[in-house]
């Protein structure tokens, strides 16, 4: 059976930790119009979060809407520890 296909988009303002995050549209905590950028339609978070790279260098996704970050982890997850390293450095 195949995964219907959904409606990403990436926020274009970073996270405290650098990340653009990724939401599926139905998400309530997807941004405002104004705060992303429509990706476009796709099966899964992975295939949005290469799209949203071409964008963005560190794309995260979304804890409540992307039940794939357990699956795949959080992309961004390696500039967090970099940040956290270097502050203790």
């Amino acid at each position: 059976m195949k995964k219907r296909m959904s409606a990403y988009y990436v926020r274009i303002r970073p996270q405290l930790n650098g990340t653009y995050s990724v939401h599926n549209e139905d998400c309530p905590f997807i941004p405002g119009r104004e705060e992303r950028i429509f990706l476009g339609e796709f099966r899964s978070f992975k295939e949005a979060a290469a799209k949203a790279e071409l964008y963005f260098p560190e794309i995260s996704c979304c804890n409540y809407c992307s039940g794939e970050c357990t699956q795949y982890g959080n992309m961004g997850i390696r500039n967090l520890c970099n940040s956290l390293f270097m502050s203790i450095s």
